[in-house]
């Protein structure tokens, strides 16, 4: 295995650092690893401070803000969508153009390459938008997309006390704890993690398409392979254990490093890849030690069967930012496809160290 930092770069104005309620950093990159979207500073000629802007790939794009919250990026990197504070409020504004301003923040934003949902708070009840409009009033807790945005996944509270689960608008379950949910790849299949009361309030059931997995206390999140298979992870405050199919395959001290993204495979389904603390675990093994940390937005992919990378968080404050490249066939990644596409967003201000 060799791991290689691949930079850092210095971009052609400052960034800056934020979270949002659930502890994300702003930084997205795309799937492919060649669309970087973040917050910039955009200073006036004399070198004072104008507010925020967005920057992507290293180009300041579209206005001026208050404060650039945060970023997404679509998988295919064909979208970008920042959440920005003005003088009235809050707002989205992506390929689709600029959202509506509304006093609270909205949440659980998802960007395809051709739209964005996400949800509203106006005056005590929940609003889905769609492209910048209206769709649909649902009091959801929470809500997950397909990747392609054809098909929603929420959970919604009921009489009884149980949180019911919706699936394109559709009840397929309720359960007393239910904290998350999501969609495989195709967006064919889906996954929820919950919880029956018998592990007090710490989630310990994942159900997958209607079918229910016991799951020791502290389930986290979930994910389908290539081939199908269910896994997901558990953290109990220490450590990280994953489990193949029901079965547990290792645990390791630590939390992952992302949430919705916390696991990776390769292409042809022969090797998974894993963050937890700052060990990178491929195949079941700890691969590699004291790898850089990760915001929570990272994502793990891999390039090809032997090569993956990840976005890296270190030297926020001087508005540096790195991708690091692993390989496992021992071949040097500074020189394969992930390099590559490093060199491609930043040009010539990618620096090799």
């Amino acid at each position: 295995m060799i791991v290689e930092n691949v930079g850092p770069a210095k971009m052609t104005t400052d960034m800056d650092e934020h979270s949002d309620r659930y502890g994300d950093y702003t930084f997205a990159l795309s799937r492919d690893g060649r669309v970087l979207a973040y917050p910039m500073q955009v200073r006036a000629r004399d070198g004072s401070v104008l507010g925020q802007g967005m920057g992507i790939n290293g180009s300041e794009v579209g206005g001026v803000y208050r404060k650039v919250v945060r970023a997404w990026v679509s998988p295919g990197g064909a979208n970008a969508a920042f959440l920005v504070e003005t003088e009235k409020g809050f707002g989205i504004v992506s390929a689709q153009g600029n959202g509506p301003v509304f006093p609270e923040q909205p949440t659980d934003v998802f960007a395809a390459d051709g739209g964005i949902v996400y949800l509203i708070d106006w005056q005590g009840r929940k609003w889905v938008y769609r492209d910048h409009k209206p769709q649909t009033q649902k009091d959801y807790r929470w809500l997950v997309e397909s990747p392609d945005l054809r098909r929603s996944l929420g959970a919604v509270a009921s009489p009884a006390g149980k949180q019911r689960i919706l699936l394109d608008g559709k009840t397929v379950g309720a359960w007393p704890i239910v904290t998350l949910g999501g969609f495989s790849g195709d967006g064919r299949r889906y996954f929820v993690i919950a919880g029956d009361g018998a592990s007090g309030s710490r989630p310990d059931l994942v159900v997958a398409d209607g079918a229910v997995h016991r799951s020791p206390p502290g389930a986290v999140y979930a994910a389908f392979s290539p081939d199908g298979e269910l896994w997901w992870y558990c953290y109990d405050g220490n450590k990280t254990t994953v489990f193949r199919a029901g079965r547990p395959v290792g645990s390791w001290p630590g939390d992952t490093a992302s949430l919705r993204h916390w696991i990776a495979f390769s292409p042809d389904g022969r090797h998974w890849a894993a963050l937890v603390g700052l060990d990178l675990i491929v195949d079941g093994t700890v691969a590699a030690k004291d790898v850089p940390p990760a915001p929570k937005t990272t994502r793990l992919v891999f390039d090809s069967d032997n090569e993956l990378h990840y976005l890296a968080s270190t030297g926020f404050a001087g508005g540096y930012v790195s991708i690091v490249c692993a390989t496992l066939d021992g071949s040097s990644a500074e020189k394969g496809a992930c390099a590559a596409k490093f060199a491609a967003i930043y040009g010539g201000l990618a620096s090799k160290r």
